[in-house]
């Protein structure tokens, strides 16, 4: 089965699922212990629609191996939140409206990508870390996974597990957010602050980066 779907359903854009995908990438990237920004919503005033972004705070590169691990998981956290909260199946990653698979011409795909999808970014980490030698193209002509494609899988599977591991306090800040979203052309701020009261009493476990 192919690692990627992009076929996205209506049922991503719901209230609750918007905030549960915007908190997977900050409770992920919290349990690292890597330093929270603030997170914001903003409703449309043409379709009603919610959209969420949580800002990411001093990315590091991909010079380190954990760094770009660690980079790739929280790109991808959002969607496993998003497919958790929507009980779809988690062993696929979305992608907006492009389909990619093992195939894939990774770089002329990069030159022409959605720069605010989070798909792209882990691909972009997948591929920078697990460039392919000048003989794997044709090892996957012949049916063989390529490097970022097996790479990517394991920081999905990982995703996955820290997803889940941190899924009842997700749970629990989303039930104190959504009753605060915005009215159409309207925006909710939620500063770094409060993010980090609310994560401090929530979330089980952290890693011991300082922030």
């Amino acid at each position: 089965m192919n690692l990627f779907d992009h076929i996205r359903p209506r049922e991503f854009n719901r209230d609750d699922v918007v905030v549960c995908h915007e908190l997977g990438h900050t409770i992920t990237w919290f349990s690292y212990g890597r330093p929270i920004g603030a997170m914001r919503f903003t409703r449309s005033t043409e379709d009603g629609l919610l959209d969420g972004g949580a800002a990411f705070v001093n990315p590091p590169s991909l010079a380190c191996r954990t760094d770009a691990e660690q980079l790739a998981e929280r790109r991808l956290a959002g969607d496993s939140a998003t497919r958790r909260r929507l009980n779809m199946r988690r062993d696929q990653i979305s992608t907006v409206g492009v389909a990619v698979t093992r195939d894939t011409n990774i770089p002329a795909l990069l030159r022409v990508a959605n720069t605010n999808d989070d798909a792209m970014w882990a691909i972009w980490a997948a591929y920078e870390t697990a460039k392919p030698n000048w003989y794997e193209p044709l090892l996957v002509r012949l049916g063989a996974e390529p490097k970022w494609y097996k790479w990517l899988r394991v920081r999905l599977d990982q995703t996955r597990s820290i997803v889940d591991t941190n899924w009842e306090a997700i749970e629990r800040i989303a039930q104190v957010l959504i009753p605060r979203l915005p009215a159409p052309g309207h925006s909710l701020n939620i500063t770094a602050a409060e993010l980090i009261l609310l994560l401090e009493r929530e979330v089980p476990e952290r890693g011991s980066l300082n922030i």
